[in-house]
């Protein structure tokens, strides 16, 4: 009986795990909602190389939507750097077909960071 219950429980956590990766996260459907024009850059971001994968499109547009968000409160951190941020904009930044600006927010995020902390300890 304890091993039926056992394995209830790991199906049902695997299937609401199965589930919510092939949702949109509260960011994701935040920035779809008030910032329409990035969330179709963000889709057109990972369609590029993940057009026939569904579910790692729907994970990347959650972690690339994350990662703007991020992004876009960095500069109320009080130890912020413009000229780091600039730098791995640069970097992480291409334009789409369309002539719109596509950025790869968590590498931006990620640099930004592993920078920032670089900074700090000189």
């Amino acid at each position: 009986m304890k091993k039926i219950l056992i394995t209830a429980v790991l199906a049902i956590g695997m299937i609401v795990t199965l589930q919510a990766q092939n949702e949109l996260n509260k960011n994701a459907q935040a920035v779809k909602k008030y910032a329409p024009l990035r969330y179709e850059l963000i889709k057109e971001f990972a369609e590029k190389d993940l057009k026939e994968d569904q579910t790692m499109m729907v994970d990347l547009i959650n972690k690339q939507s994350d990662a703007f968000i991020e992004f876009l409160l960095a500069s109320n951190n009080s130890d912020y750097d413009d000229a780091i941020m600039e730098k791995t904009m640069v970097n992480w930044t291409k334009i789409s077909k369309k002539g719109y600006t596509i950025r790869d927010y968590q590498m931006i995020m990620y640099e930004y960071n592993q920078q920032l902390e670089a900074k700090k300890q000189y």
